[in-house]
């Protein structure tokens, strides 16, 4: 997911020894005049993180999401950064429900 945000033009910190393969992004929100206006617009749409606009991907993993999803999921982040986050929430809510079973525990 780090590496499909970083492609999108969104930057992610910590990234100078490249992306890894663990379940956690770090977010680098300061072009967006903080982290709680980040994390009020993610949720909004539907997408969950942490005061630190941490992103951690062990919840959709659960649920059988992998590389793909991972993309789609980073592009409904960027989307509900730049645009109307109440319409980003519907294509998360589809997203969801196409992995409602847990797979992974």
């Amino acid at each position: 997911m780090g590496s499909a945000l970083e492609k999108l033009g969104q930057p992610v910190k910590r990234t100078r020894k490249g992306f890894t393969m663990s379940h956690q992004v770090y977010f680098d929100f300061r072009g967006y005049k903080g982290g709680k206006r980040v994390r009020d617009r993610l949720e909004k749409a539907g997408i969950i993180v942490d005061s630190g606009v941490r992103l951690g991907t062990n919840e959709v993993t659960r649920r059988g999401m992998k590389e793909r999803e991972m993309k789609t999921v980073a592009e409904f982040i960027v989307e509900a950064l730049t645009q109307r986050s109440h319409t980003v929430g519907q294509g998360v809510r589809r997203l969801l429900r196409a992995y409602r079973k847990t797979k992974f525990c």
